[in-house]
């Protein structure tokens, strides 16, 4: 959670859901412990935590534990009482729809949810696994948008390095018309160093393993060399 963009900018709403519980199961100890956790343990921006329980007869204890916490505590923390259907009532009136309890009003779990939640997870997992392994071959995971990609496609000149690399050539362009076979060379070798020294870098596909690496060193004096074609071509067809 504390990668998610979104929790971090809205906060944690944390829910314990202990119908069906007894008390001893259920104690006013892990009340504490949890609700610390929650509010002070997680690198995490904790809004409120909610805590439904089954049982009414607990409720002047539960009260009497929670007016003994700080402050801190007792202004995020909330407890509900009642069947599956008056707590989840409860949580709808602070704006937690039941669709995000993965119980049913009968008290069964909602397995069609659990299981999407846990491929979710498997699949995040996964990703995270395969981004280590590129990292631990020297292989760049993903180009940053200063970079730019070699290939085909409109992938490939789409992407904002690329793009900027086509404005850089665009504007040498007259110098490079009128420049000597030497001269053109040095045009070329002045752009990648701009490119460069801006922090970006020329890649691309690494084979085999879906990441990327930098082009060998002559590459990107012959990709500027090409934009420079390219619009020659360009130019030539509007024209015929």
């Amino acid at each position: 959670l504390q990668d998610n963009d979104e929790v971090q900018r809205k906060g944690l709403v944390a829910v314990s859901y202990a119908i069906g519980m007894s008390s001893t199961e259920f104690c006013g100890a892990m009340i504490r412990e949890s609700s610390n956790m929650i509010i002070q343990g997680l690198p995490l921006l904790a809004r409120s935590a909610h805590i439904c329980l089954q049982d009414h007869a607990l409720k002047p204890l539960f009260s009497m534990l929670m007016a003994a916490g700080p402050p801190e505590i007792r202004i995020r923390l909330r407890l509900h009482f009642g069947s599956h259907i008056e707590c989840q009532y409860h949580l709808n009136s602070f704006g937690i729809p039941s669709s995000v309890v993965p119980i049913n009003a009968d008290g069964s779990l909602k397995m069609d949810e659990f299981r999407q939640r846990l491929e979710a997870l498997k699949l995040a997992e996964a990703h995270e696994e395969h981004l280590e392994n590129l990292l631990n071959q020297d292989t760049i995971p993903f180009p940053m948008d200063k970079d730019v990609i070699s290939g085909k496609g409109v992938r490939a000149m789409r992407h904002p390095g690329t793009v900027a690399l086509m404005k850089m050539v665009q504007q040498a362009k007259p110098r490079h018309d009128a420049a000597s076979r030497t001269e053109k060379t040095k045009i070329c070798e002045e752009i990648v160093a701009a490119i460069k020294a801006d922090g970006g870098r020329f890649l691309r596909r690494k084979n085999g393993c879906g990441g990327w690496c930098e082009v060998e060193e002559d590459m990107p004096r012959e990709k500027v060399a090409q934009g420079f074609r390219n619009l020659r071509k360009s130019k030539k067809r509007k024209h015929s």
